[in-house]
């Protein structure tokens, strides 16, 4: 779905092993950027490193969970959310 307001949003998402924080940035109505500016997880956020990609490619907050890392593809899948409900 498209018709987000344009700007940078930012989000937080937590889960048991940590919090991390995405910035979006919105341009056009679509999402033009995802990217995980603050990780203070257990584990490295390069475990999710191809998920704010897919959140572009896709336009959709619904990416393929990590294995191995699905507490932190949780929380990120929330930060997304948190800045995009900012952009409605």
């Amino acid at each position: 779905r498209s018709g987000y307001r344009d700007g940078t949003y930012v989000g937080s998402g937590v889960s048991r092993h940590g919090g991390l924080e995405a910035t979006v940035t919105v341009s056009g109505g679509r999402i033009t950027s995802v990217q995980i500016t603050e990780c203070n997880t257990r584990y490295p956020c390069s475990r999710i490193g191809a998920l704010p990609g897919q959140v572009v490619a896709r336009q959709s907050t619904q990416v393929d969970m990590v294995s191995g890392a699905t507490d932190s593809s949780r929380a990120f899948v929330g930060a997304v959310q948190q800045a995009l409900a900012q952009a409605v």
